[in-house]
């Protein structure tokens, strides 16, 4: 009987397994798992507990001017300025005529004009304004009388007989910009004013509102005397301040046009 190969007994015997990569892959594992962990937090608000006590019998305070809502709105119309505060429509004073409804009633201005050399048509030059003895060109810049003859004499040499002064109805801002500096006095915080103007104002009349309600037209400025003194630290803040002092209403919010008492 033949002898039995001892090939099958080195085949069958058990070898032990590899655990070098396993356990390198859960050493990987576990920090990554570590960190999606999801912990619970905890937060506290304080909150302070009144206190009960009997009510005391006072009687409000009125709100200070300052305190309560301007809601300044101005409409822009072809009869001239309507004043809203609070709801209520600001009456026309000394600078409307008498029947007329509106807040500030237009007035009667000097047109200039003269031919233009490039297309022989009339053209208007400048329009001056008076309010109150005052003259103001273009409806919002003080102008001197003697500057203003002067001005006045200068067009008619240039232009001579071509150079005509007509009148014209137009709105008073400089009434306007005196109105609002006295409204600003009581409403010192308030800076905004709503404005409608109505769709057939032109464009440059609807410009010089606005200028005339940003700041006030006689600004107060730093006399060149008082300059002259002055370090620069302490004239750039001079100017902020006067900056302030002459603000009036400067964010202008565009609505829709509503007028009458």
């Amino acid at each position: 009987m033949g002898r039995r190969s001892d090939r099958w007994k080195k085949g069958s015997q058990f070898s032990e397994p590899n655990l070098v990569p396993v356990m390198n892959m859960i050493a990987i594992l576990i920090p990554v798992l570590l960190m999606q962990q999801e912990y619970i937090k905890i937060a506290a608000i304080d909150v302070n507990t009144p206190i009960q006590a009997p009510p005391k019998a006072s009687t409000p305070e009125p709100p200070k001017p300052d305190e309560k809502k301007l809601n300044l709105t101005l409409s822009v119309t072809s009869l001239g300025f309507y004043l809203h505060a609070g709801g209520e429509m600001l009456p026309g004073g000394e600078d409307t005529e008498e029947g007329n409804k509106v807040s500030i009633g237009k007035i009667d201005v000097e047109v200039w004009t003269a031919l233009d050399k490039d297309t022989n048509e009339p053209v208007e030059v400048a329009r001056i304004y008076e309010h109150k003895g005052k003259k103001y060109l273009d409806g919002v810049k003080p102008i001197e009388e003697q500057e203003l003859a002067q001005r006045r004499s200068d067009m008619q040499a240039q232009n001579g007989a071509n150079f005509q002064i007509q009148t014209d109805k137009d709105f008073n801002y400089a009434a306007l910009n005196l109105r609002l500096a006295r409204i600003k006095e009581a409403y010192k915080k308030e800076d905004k004013v709503f404005f409608n103007p109505e769709p057939n104002i032109p464009f440059w009349q609807v410009v010089r509102t606005m200028d005339a309600s940003r700041n006030k037209i006689e600004k107060s400025i730093i006399s060149p005397e008082k300059r002259a003194t002055m370090q620069p630290d302490a004239i750039a803040a001079e100017e902020v301040r006067l900056a302030e002092e002459n603000a009036l209403f400067y964010k202008v919010i565009f609505g829709t046009v509503s007028v009458g008492g």
